[in-house]
């Protein structure tokens, strides 16, 4: 069952498991990171801002899940997996 979350974006709960986030600028990197800090995974599609942005944001959200002991995975051409310590993701 989906559930869409308000806001600027078109994130989606989907049943509990975690968030995909499509950000449109840099200034959402703060919404992905508070997700992050909650706990939360969060599935990044960085499709729709440009590249040196993309890059920007990648550094930023390293930084985040440095700090809360997580992991970043590549999932595709501009799509990241973000987690939380308390998730573990295997083939990876």
């Amino acid at each position: 069952m989906e559930t869409n979350i308000t806001g600027s974006n078109d994130a989606t709960l989907l049943a509990g498991d975690y968030i995909i986030y499509q950000p449109r600028s840099y200034d959402e990197v703060m919404v992905i990171s508070d997700y992050l800090k909650n706990a939360q995974s969060v599935i990044v599609n960085l499709e729709m801002i440009d590249e040196q942005t993309s890059t920007y944001l990648i550094h930023f959200l390293s930084g985040v899940i440095y700090g809360i002991d997580g992991e970043i995975h590549n999932l595709g051409l501009k799509t990241y997996l973000c987690t939380p310590s308390t998730i573990v993701v295997g083939g990876f």
